[in-house]
């Protein structure tokens, strides 16, 4: 029986090209648990305009208030110190601080 042929080895060129972005995604993983605040990590690994679109299934939304809700920019720097978003008080078109405020509930 013929053996399927190997998939081919990547190239070092191929490597360097992902090496960032595996690099980035090892340190924004390492930031969560590293406990830093919603603000550091939103300042360092967001852009100004980024946006957040939560899925999941429609009878979970009562427990998790951010599915099915468009988070958009921000609304503080890291200086700033934000009272807590509570469940609820979520609109659409809040931003990634109030979705952050709702995960750390």
């Amino acid at each position: 029986m013929p053996s399927s042929p190997s998939p081919p080895h990547p190239s070092s060129d191929n490597n360097r090209k992902i090496s960032p972005l595996v690099t980035t995604t090892h340190a924004f993983i390492s930031a969560f648990v590293s406990n830093r605040s919603s603000s550091e990590i939103l300042d360092t690994y967001f852009a100004p305009d980024a946006e957040i679109h939560e899925h999941g299934p429609e009878g979970a939304r009562e427990r998790l208030p951010f599915l099915a809700k468009t988070f958009r920019g921000r609304c503080s720097s890291s200086s700033s110190s934000l009272p807590p978003l509570k469940v609820g008080e979520q609109e659409e078109g809040e931003t990634l601080d109030d979705y952050y405020r709702l995960l750390e509930q």
